[in-house]
C-alpha cells in the first residue's frame, strides 16, 4: 500500500483518472464542447457544424433560440437573412416586425392628409396594405392640405385657386376639364410605346413605378380576362402610373378549343363576357391601347385559326370596343394570309426577334415587308428571356435556350428599334417573381447595372423614333 504524504506524487486508481478533469470541464463550460448554449450561431464556425445541425430543424443555416436568432425553426424561408415580404402574414426576417415599410411586393400608397380621397404625388410610402395617411393609390391632388382642392372639385372662376388641379384657374367650361381624350390611343402623334410582356410580380403601383423609372417602360402587355379586376383595379393603377397597357381579354386556348381545333364561336362567347362593363373611358383616355386577340396562335393541336378568322375576331373586337387597336402575337412571315390577301381589321402583328431566326437585319427587313404587304402595322421586340445565342451563359425559360446578354440587347435592339414602320416595342419578358425554370433568372438577372443600362437605352432609342400609326382609320 502506498503511503500518501505531502510533497510526493499520489497514485490514482486507473478507473478514476478522468473523473476530476471531466468535472472541471463541466463546471467551466469547456470551449468547443458542443454543449455551450451561450456560444453564438456562427455559420463560418465549421467546428460546430454538428451542433448547429442539431439546433437548426428547418436547415436554413440559422439556429433556433437560445442558440441562434431564428424566430421560426419550422420554416426555412424565415430567418434573419430573409427578406420581409407582403406575401406572408408573419415576420419573415425575424426583426420583430411584420410586413413593414418597403417589404418585397409592397404597394406604393400616396398620402391623403386632407382626407379627400386624392393623394399627394410628392409624398408616398411602400406598404403591404394602406397605412395611416398613406391610404390611396391616387396621386393627383395638387394641394393635400385642403379637402376643397382636388381633381374632383368644380372650378371657381378667377378666385386665385385651382380647385380642380388642372393647372388653370378658370370657371364654367374649363378647356381641360374634364380629363382630355387622347386623340390617338394607338400611338399616332407620339413616339412608339416601349415595354414588356407580363411583369410577373410587378403588377402593382410600386412595380409599375419601378420598371417605368429604371427601365423606361411606357406600356406593358398582360392577360386580363376578369372585367371587374381589370376595370376597377388594374386600369386605375396603370393610369395613375402614367402608363399604357394592352390586354389579352379572353382566357387561355383550352377554353375556346373543340377537339384540338380553334373554335371562333367559343372565343366570341368569352369576349362577350365584357358586355356591360364600361371599359370605354380607358380606351378614350389612352390608358388601354391594344387588344391582343390571341397569343401563340400556332399551338392548337388539330387546327390553328385561319387568317379570315383572325380578321373576323378583330372586327368583332372593334365592334365591342371602338377605337381599340387589335393585334396578334405572330410574326408577319408566319401569320396566315386572309382569303382577300390582306387584313382589313387586324391592326398589327408582333415581330419578336430571337437568334434562332437568323441574322437580325434580314429578319427585321423581311418581316417589315411582309407586314406591310398584309396591311399590318409592326410591333417589334426582343425575346430577352430565352432568345440569346448562349454567350450570356444564363439558362432561359425553355430547356436548352439562353437569356440574352446585355450586349445582345444592345446589338439586336439597335436594329429592331429603328425599323421605319415600327409603332410599338414589346420585350418578352420582365419577371419580378424569379419564377423561371432554373430559379435564378428574372429581376435578379435583368436588374444588374449593365442590363438596366441596355434596357433603358433601348427605351430611349424607341422614344426617339418617328410617330407611327398602328390603329387603322
Amino acid at each position: 500500500m502506498t503511503r500518501i504524504s505531502h510533497g510526493f506524487p499520489q497514485r490514482v486508481h486507473p478507473l478514476l483518472r478522468g473523473v476530476t478533469i471531466l468535472a472541471l470541464c463541466i463546471g467551466a463550460g469547456c470551449a468547443g464542447s458542443g454543449n455551450d448554449p451561450s456560444k453564438p450561431n456562427d455559420p463560418t464556425d465549421t467546428a460546430s457544424a454538428e451542433r448547429r445541425f442539431r439546433r437548426d430543424a428547418d436547415k436554413d443555416g440559422y439556429a433556433r433560440a437560445p442558440w441562434g436568432r431564428d424566430c421560426d425553426d419550422t420554416r426555412a424561408a424565415v430567418n434573419p437573412g430573409a427578406k420581409e415580404t407582403c406575401a406572408t402574414t408573419y415576420d419573415d426576417n425575424c426583426n420583430l416586425s411584420t410586413n413593414e415599410l418597403n417589404a418585397t411586393a409592397c404597394t406604393t400608397y400616396y398620402a391623403d392628409a386632407d382626407g379627400d380621397g386624392y393623394g399627394d404625388a410628392a409624398d408616398d410610402a411602400c406598404y403591404c396594405t394602406a397605412s395611416g395617411s398613406y391610404d390611396t393609390l391616387d396621386r393627383t391632388d395638387c394641394d393635400d392640405a385642403s379637402a376643397a382642392v382636388n381633381p374632383g372639385e368644380t372650378e371657381i372662376s378667377s378666385d386665385g385657386i385651382d380647385q380642380d388641379c388642372d393647372g388653370v384657374d378658370t370657371g364654367g367650361t374649363d378647356p381641360v376639364d374634364p380629363d382630355p381624350v387622347d386623340p390617338d390611343p394607338g400611338g399616332t402623334g407620339d413616339a412608339p410605346l416601349y415595354g414588356f410582356w407580363g411583369l410577373n410580380g410587378y403588377t402593382s403601383a410600386s412595380g409599375f413605378a419601378d420598371v417605368r423609372d429604371r427601365l423606361g417602360m411606357t406600356v406593358f402587355q398582360v392577360a386580363c380576362d376578369t372585367p371587374n379586376y381589370c376595370i376597377n383595379t388594374l386600369l386605375p393603377m396603370v393610369k395613375a402610373a402614367g402608363l399604357k397597357v394592352t390586354f389579352r381579354m379572353t382566357p387561355d386556348h383550352s377554353v375556346y378549343t373543340t377537339s384540338g381545333r380553334f373554335d371562333i364561336a367559343l372565343w366570341k362567347a368569352q369576349l362577350a363576357e365584357w358586355e356591360g362593363w364600361d371599359i370605354q373611358p380607358f380606351i378614350d383616355d389612352g390608358t388601354f391601347v391594344g387588344h391582343m386577340l390571341l397569343d401563340d396562335i400556332r399551338t392548337f393541336s388539330s387546327r390553328n385559326p385561319t387568317g379570315d378568322e383572325l380578321d373576323e375576331m378583330a372586327r368583332f373586337s372593334k365592334e365591342m370596343f371602338p377605337g381599340l387597336m387589335t393585334f396578334v402575337r405572330e410574326r408577319a412571315s408566319m401569320i396566315p394570309v386572309p382569303s382577300g390577301g390582306e387584313y382589313l381589321y387586324v391592326d398589327a402583328c408582333v415581330n419578336q426577334y430571337e437568334t434562332l431566326h437568323g441574322d437580325v437585319r434580314t429578319y427585321a427587313a423581311e418581316n417589315e415587308s411582309e407586314a406591310l404587304a398584309l396591311n399590318l402595322g409592326v410591333i417589334n421586340g426582343l425575346n430577352i428571356a430565352d432568345g440569346g445565342d448562349g454567350s450570356s451563359g444564363q439558362a432561359g425559360w425553355r430547356t436548352g435556350f439562353f437569356a440574352m446578354s446585355a450586349e445582345e440587347i444592345v446589338e439586336y435592339g439597335d436594329v429592331m428599334a429603328t425599323v421605319p414602320s415600327m409603332g410599338m416595342f414589346l420585350n418578352w419578358e420582365y419577371d419580378g417573381n424569379e419564377a423561371w425554370s432554373d430559379g435564378t433568372i428574372g429581376d435578379t438577372y435583368f436588374n444588374q447595372p449593365e442590363f438596366e443600362t441596355a434596357l433603358s437605352d433601348l427605351a430611349a432609342l424607341v422614344g426617339s423614333h418617328e410617330p407611327v400609326t398602328l390603329l387603322k382609320p
